[in-house]
């Protein structure tokens, strides 16, 4: 991956986590409001898991290049030895008081999948039914694991920056989730 390629995922990125700071004019991002669910966090939700499989299938191909790995439990068996301590890297979404935290990728294994890509994918499959899962929970455990893998992909391919700084400097609305990996 080239630095031009992942400036363009990290504004994607971007975007993405603009549209959730968006949605603080109609619902309070608190965790009273985490079962709300509505269209805006079913665009964002969607987005960012295309991306997240996106991008997880480019960090198979980096360490297997002959990989046929094309779900998210196959990735698993591929990124998890990579990256043995996935599970412990968190985000805080400072936006709200107190601040939220996330640890998006906690349960996932080469035998399960998230329970937010789990319902991520009941979602893609059938909205009219399970439209309860475009939740702003999910919007954000979504838009925080893509957030890790970019941070990883930095780290892998050694190209971009996340550009850590502070809320003013880096959104006009002031909106920022900050990636914390594991203690070593």
């Amino acid at each position: 991956m080239t630095t031009e390629q992942y400036i363009n995922h990290r504004n994607y990125f971007l975007t993405l986590e603009k549209d959730l700071g968006e949605t603080t004019k109609y619902v309070e991002h608190c965790y009273d409001n985490y079962k709300t669910y509505s269209f805006e966090f079913f665009k964002i939700i969607q987005l960012s898991c295309a991306e997240i499989d996106s991008l997880l299938k480019d960090l198979c191909k980096c360490w297997n290049p002959d990989t046929k790995a094309s779900n998210i439990t196959q990735y698993a068996n591929i990124i998890i030895p990579e990256y043995s301590k996935i599970e412990d890297y968190s985000t805080v979404m400072n936006f709200s008081s107190p601040p939220l935290s996330f640890l998006p990728w906690k349960d996932w294994s080469p035998e399960k999948a998230p329970t937010w890509w789990r319902q991520y994918q009941s979602l893609k499959h059938n909205h009219t039914e399970n439209f309860k899962y475009a939740t702003l929970e999910n919007a954000y455990l979504c838009l925080s694991a893509l957030f890790i893998i970019l941070h990883m992909l930095r780290n892998t391919f050694k190209v971009g920056e996340l550009h850590f700084l502070p809320c003013t400097q880096r959104m006009s609305i002031g909106y920022i989730l900050k990636v914390t990996p594991p203690s070593v």
